[in-house]
């Protein structure tokens, strides 16, 4: 491949997903690590969509991919983002998926007791201008998902 040749059409796209992707994992690293902000499970399945965009958006740059790839990993993001709200606002209880985890488990079949996981879902999530970080993740994906579908180029 030529690196002089002429960019995608969707290339913005690209770098679009590429940025949020790295925005979000950063941000999501930093509160946990420098505030010691520890994330439920949910968190971390919210991290590794974050993690698949970010790995599929510079594929889809490197391959040329349509914009409209996006799509399964946005409605999962989007899924996930909801999901997680949900269980926050407590409209659905899983206790499974949203609870502290100590134990350390070897067991191949019971890997994500093995995370150190954090608070409960259920307990009070930390809010951005009174919207908790959840919903600031559905806010995110469907915005990429409105910009991936709507946006049109001229020829």
């Amino acid at each position: 491949m030529n690196i002089f040749q002429k960019e995608s059409k969707d290339a913005t796209i690209h770098w679009i997903c590429i940025s949020v992707a790295i925005a979000a994992l950063g941000i999501s690293f930093w509160s946990e690590y420098m505030w010691n902000m520890q994330p439920c499970r949910l968190c971390v399945y919210e991290r590794t969509v974050f993690g698949m965009l970010l790995i599929f958006s510079f594929l889809a740059r490197r391959y040329r991919f349509s914009k409209f790839s996006y799509l399964p990993i946005l409605l999962i993001g989007l899924g996930v983002f909801t999901f997680h709200f949900g269980a926050a606002k407590q409209w659905w209880h899983f206790p499974n998926l949203c609870q502290t985890s100590k134990t350390i488990l070897l067991k191949k079949e019971r890997l994500m007791d093995t995370i150190p996981i954090g608070p409960s879902c259920h307990q009070k999530t930390n809010e951005l201008f009174y919207i908790p970080i959840t919903g600031w993740g559905i806010i995110l994906f469907s915005s990429l998902l409105i910009l991936t579908v709507t946006t049109k180029y001229k020829e």
